[in-house]
């Protein structure tokens, strides 16, 4: 029972964030063709774009904003424009 648990907790997350039961380490019975988990994985590393995009935009602000109150000076922003964040 505790395992049927697990793995309907695991489905439940699966279906929510896009992965398969494989990807969370659940093996099934009757696995999915390769076609649909290409196309599921697509649409996750579409979707992790997207989230790097908007998080970027935040931590420009939050870094923005940490050095003009570091410096007790407001910059213009013109000056981040062409900061690159990469984490």
């Amino acid at each position: 029972p505790f395992y049927g648990q697990l793995k309907m907790y695991a489905s439940l997350f699966a279906g929510g964030s896009g992965l398969t039961l494989d990807d969370l380490g659940f093996p099934s019975d009757n696995p999915s063709s390769v076609e649909a988990i290409k196309a599921s994985h697509e649409n996750l590393r579409a979707s992790a774009k997207k989230a790097q995009r908007s998080f970027a935009s935040g931590f420009l602000n939050v870094a923005y904003i940490a050095v003009c109150l570091r410096d007790n000076q407001p910059y213009e922003r013109t000056m981040f424009m062409n900061t690159k964040i990469i984490w």
